[in-house]
């Protein structure tokens, strides 16, 4: 599968997350493990990032974006995952302040049966 960067959504402190269009024209989430610092600091991004990969590989929940693919190229790890637009929560956040108690219970009984 061919994918084509469409644009940047995001940059972290782990990496980056590039808007990407299939070869089929489904837009998609190519979220990219970007190492930065010292050795060690690069050693455990990895190894967060490892993790990330792990835990999403088992879960399977309405409530958590599905890991489709994960790419090995140039030395790099992409995640390939649906294209949801409108942000996440933290961005959310930061941009309206915070959720209203209501909204994080509603939030939260969305999310919880997911870790269980």
């Amino acid at each position: 599968m061919q994918y084509e960067i469409v644009r940047r959504l995001a940059r972290g402190g782990m990496g980056v997350v590039d808007l990407a269009r299939r070869d089929d024209g489904t837009l998609v989430a190519l979220k990219r493990l970007a190492l930065q610092g010292t050795p060690a600091e690069m050693r455990q991004a990895t190894v967060r990032f490892q993790r990330e990969l792990d835990v999403l590989a088992r879960l399977d929940h309405e409530a958590v974006v599905p890991m489709l693919d994960v790419i090995e190229e140039a030395g790099d790890v992409v995640l390939v995952m649906p294209y949801l637009p409108g942000g996440n929560l933290a961005e959310r956040v930061r941009d309206h302040g915070p959720l209203p108690p209501e909204e994080v219970r509603a939030v939260a009984d969305r999310l919880l049966p997911a870790l269980a």
